[in-house]
């Protein structure tokens, strides 16, 4: 194991994948609130993170997309646009929180080498 691969700091990179992929899929589905047909989606990986941290192996934390479950518009679409705007605030500042955290870490491992 090297200074860079502790179970915290292998964590905090897969919440920052998590919510960037949420970012990530949020934007298409604002992107597509006016598309007939285009049916929302979503990302989960808290669940999934927590269980493999609590293994001990954050490596093994998975996210999945999954279908809203919204109810459609006439035209079939099924983005709600109040929704997925407060996802994509509250994921910039999760994605902001975790950053400084993974940067606050490198920090104290940075001071600690140079004495």
């Amino acid at each position: 194991m090297s200074l860079f691969d502790d179970g915290a700091t292998l964590a905090l990179g897969r919440a920052l994948d998590g919510v960037s992929l949420r970012q990530r899929v949020t934007a298409d589905n604002v992107a597509n609130v006016m598309t007939p047909g285009f049916r929302a989606q979503k990302v989960d990986f808290e669940d999934s993170l927590a269980s493999a941290v609590s293994r001990g192996d954050p490596t093994a934390a998975r996210s999945s997309v999954t279908g809203t479950g919204a109810a459609a518009r006439e035209d079939g679409n099924n983005v709600e646009i109040d929704r997925e705007t407060t996802t994509l605030m509250r994921s910039g500042v999760q994605y902001q929180a975790l950053a400084q955290a993974l940067s606050f870490k490198f920090s104290v491992l940075h001071s600690a080498i140079k004495g």
